[in-house]
């Protein structure tokens, strides 16, 4: 703190303290506090644990794959940074063009290999969560069993996308505890 904060460079470590309790600052431990709602997250969790075994222990056969959709914008938010005024260097300006619309991505992490597939659309609804379930089939055909680690998002639990994995017998959905 010493270091970090100028004013307090010259106080002696018990020093620093005495100014913290001043302030009614205290020394506190972090607690790790794991709670969900979801009745059945220790089964769902112990299930991931052990398709993650299985897909580590025969990666000839079995895949696990992490699934999860998410939007981004194709101009990004200008964030907080320090900088001089007197720099030199030109500043961007925004062209008031209104494209920065939100796309959406759906994508999937291979638990053992670090391979990502992806579908990006303007709109992640059904008809794309099935066609990325469609994908994955093809993409890993050659295994016997494919497991699909996912979210609760209710689109998911949908009649189209349910009646899509119904012909892909090798996708399998692993869901994530809420």
């Amino acid at each position: 703190m010493r270091q970090t904060f100028e004013w307090l460079a010259t106080y002696t470590v018990s020093g620093v303290w005495r100014v913290l309790q001043t302030l009614e600052i205290e020394w506190k431990h972090g607690y790790v506090r794991l709670w969900s709602p979801d009745p059945a997250y220790t089964q769902k969790v112990h299930r991931i644990k052990k398709v993650l075994k299985q897909a580590a222990t025969d990666p000839k056969h079995i895949v696990a794959l992490f699934l999860d959709e998410m939007g981004y914008y194709r101009w990004p938010s200008a964030g907080p940074d320090w900088l001089a005024q007197t720099d030199g260097f030109p500043r961007a300006k925004h062209s008031g063009q209104h494209n920065n619309q939100q796309w959406r991505v759906i994508g999937a992490l291979n638990a053992c290999t670090g391979r990502v597939s992806y579908l990006q659309a303007y709109i992640v609804g059904r008809k794309q969560v099935s066609a990325f379930y469609r994908q994955l089939a093809e993409q890993y055909a050659r295994f016997e069993k494919v497991y699909v680690i996912e979210d609760n998002w209710n689109i998911h639990t949908h009649d189209d996308v349910q009646a899509t994995l119904k012909q892909l017998p090798h996708l399998e959905v692993v869901g994530l505890p809420t």
